[in-house]
């Protein structure tokens, strides 16, 4: 069986014929021998045989790039020292053949061509200072949900307009790193700072206040008790502290000393 199988191969190329093996989530493009066109309409995964063409196999899941070394403005027009996104799109296989012999945007990676990842990089290069422009830096820092839907957003309207709506699908878009001006790093720190000192001031005013609680208290107990002896609030801490002596001393006699 075997034999037969690679006797089938050889001759195959002298019967006007090709064959191969599309796998499972990718698809294939027949191209002729003859005129060099593509045949538009995709193949499925599976075994194909062309019959004076080529069978080419084209990566049909969805695609990731990285769009590094970015340096956009933000809203108030400070640069972001370093900007790294993901972005995974997928091609319309059914147009796949269009995409191709317009851009010839097609780069081999381990025996699978991917197609429009080129494209896809030089739209979202184009496409990330506009959409940074709608954030602050700290914003973006803070909350870089926002940024994403509003790039993905944007990147899929600038394709649409370059290809047609809907050949290549923004998926997903991430920010894989982000690292901002020295002007927004000081300026978090010194709000980092001032928050500290407000937190510290809060704690001291409440600390004062229960202070200022405790003594009213104390000193309302001292008036009242004066006033219940017939004595005023100074004979009475008079008192209190003449007892406070006389208990010390019982207390030094109770403990001679060098025992």
């Amino acid at each position: 069986m075997r034999r037969a199988a690679i006797a089938l191969a050889l001759l195959m190329p002298l019967a006007g014929c090709s064959c191969q093996a599309i796998r499972e989530g990718n698809f294939g493009l027949k191209q002729s021998w003859v005129t060099a066109a593509y045949d538009h309409a995709p193949l499925d995964s599976g075994f194909h045989v062309g019959l004076f063409s080529d069978v080419h196999e084209y990566f049909g899941r969805e695609e990731i790039i990285e769009v590094g070394d970015i340096h956009p403005k933000d809203k108030s027009n400070i640069l972001l020292k370093e900007l790294d996104l993901v972005v995974t799109f997928q091609i319309d296989r059914t147009r796949a053949a269009d995409f191709l012999v317009r851009t010839n945007d097609a780069v081999d990676k381990d025996g699978t061509v991917l197609l429009g990842t080129q494209r896809v990089d030089r739209s979202a290069r184009q496409v990330i200072g506009p959409s940074v422009r709608h954030f602050e830096s700290i914003a973006i820092l803070n909350d870089p949900a926002r940024l994403q839907d509003q790039f993905k957003q944007d990147l899929q309207a600038h394709l649409d307009g370059e290809y047609g709506a809907g050949l290549l699908r923004i998926v997903d878009v991430k920010v894989a790193n982000i690292l901002v001006s020295e002007v927004i790093e000081t300026r978090i720190q010194s709000v980092a700072l001032v928050a500290a000192e407000r937190a510290r001031n809060e704690a001291t005013v409440a600390i004062l206040e229960s202070r200022k609680q405790s003594l009213t208290q104390e000193a309302t107990v001292l008036k009242n008790a004066a006033a219940a002896a017939g004595i005023s609030v100074d004979q009475l801490l008079q008192a209190e502290l003449i007892k406070a002596l006389r208990e010390g001393v019982k207390a030094e006699v109770v403990v001679p000393a060098g025992k």
